[in-house]
């Protein structure tokens, strides 16, 4: 960075700019060095120009790559170009229209970063964080910077008891200078591995949210005209749906009434629950129009259809000390009848779907 640049720099960002002192360089080790090949001078440009390089790296994270140029890029790849031919040679419509179409997809999935946006809400939270609360006190930041340094790759994990812990972790941390550029913190490691965004598998697992990876799930499925992928989506969006109540401990069971869910329910489910005997038409009807008792239903249904035999085996076990655990007072229900049918749904669904052998 020029000296001009820097100037204007604090002039205007000067809350923004953090100020590193390194430790000192033993110029006696580079002096009487065994294998010395080249003058001292030469040696410590070279020391200095790789130790603020890492600093860098370390402080503002990797250089994103141009945003249009990715697409670019990614629209002259082999997959891509041999999936616009296969839509060309199914559809009947010319090359330039199908390219046309890729880019949008493209334009539509490749994250669009702006840090001058970042700095505004940070400013905004700022604003936040002092209303609400009596400041903020961070510690073992330094702690991080070290890691970070030594070369370590670091993902933040908050509680996720509300909404705020995502948006002070990634304020806090961006204050520190310890997001590592700008992307999120969490994946700052992944990031910093794959510059070029040329990601493996569970590399972009691990990059994507619940939510995101499910929607990008949906956008596949509208992309091939895959009907059954669709259908998972919105059986996934119910599985998220009780996870984030599960994670914000929300109460589960607030409301057993039936009534109008927001989603329809899925037919895979409703075919899977008219299978269970002991579940009369009536009582399915009334307990999937609840969307508790549907996100439940959901959620054991998915776990049934996707989930390994042992690790089936090993959740039937502690579906039925569930079970158990849901009836060990029912006395203290006696009388209303919608927790007692509740529960005997639940219980239903349990038995016909995680039995366990003895």
């Amino acid at each position: 960075m020029t000296a001009f640049k820097k100037f204007f720099r604090l002039m205007f960002f000067g809350y923004d700019n953090m100020t590193v002192c390194s430790g000192p360089i033993q110029l006696k080790r580079l002096i009487t060095h065994p294998n010395k090949q080249h003058d001292t001078s030469t040696i410590l440009a070279r020391a200095c120009r790789l130790h603020f390089e890492r600093r860098y790296k370390d402080i503002i994270g990797p250089r994103l790559p141009n945003r249009a140029a990715l697409i670019n890029e990614l629209l002259e790849s082999p997959n891509i170009e041999a999936a616009i031919n296969e839509v060309m040679r199914e559809t009947g419509k010319n090359h330039t229209e199908i390219k046309n179409q890729a880019y949008q997809m493209l334009d539509e999935i490749v994250s669009n970063i702006s840090y001058h946006l970042i700095r505004c809400l940070g400013a905004i939270l700022h604003l936040v964080w002092n209303k609400l609360y009596q400041g903020l006190s961070v510690h073992g930041a330094e702690r991080v910077r070290e890691l970070i340094h030594s070369g370590h790759e670091i993902v933040y994990i908050p509680c996720h008891r509300s909404h705020m812990d995502y948006l002070l972790t990634s304020y806090v941390f961006t204050k520190e200078e310890i997001e590592r550029g700008e992307s999120s913190p969490y994946v700052a490691g992944i990031l910093a591995k794959y510059p070029a965004f040329d990601f493996p598998v569970w590399a972009f697992l691990e990059l994507v949210p619940f939510g995101t990876f499910i929607y990008f799930y949906k956008f596949c499925g509208n992309r091939f005209k895959k009907r059954p992928m669709v259908d998972m989506f919105y059986l996934l969006q119910s599985v998220k749906s009780l996870r984030n109540a599960c994670a914000h401990n929300n109460c589960i069971l607030n409301d057993m009434n039936s009534g109008k869910p927001m989603y329809e329910v899925r037919h895979g489910l409703r075919d899977e629950i008219a299978q269970i005997d002991s579940i009369g038409k009536g009582q399915r009807k009334s307990k999937l129009s609840n969307d508790r008792f549907q996100q439940i239903a959901t959620t054991l249904y998915m776990h049934k259809v996707l989930a390994s035999a042992g690790v089936h085996d090993n959740r039937a076990k502690s579906l039925q000390e569930f079970k158990l655990r849901m009836f060990k007072h029912a006395d203290y229900y006696e009388g209303n009848f919608q927790v007692i049918s509740g529960f005997e749904f639940l219980q239903k669904l349990i038995d016909a779907w995680f039995c366990v052998e003895n």
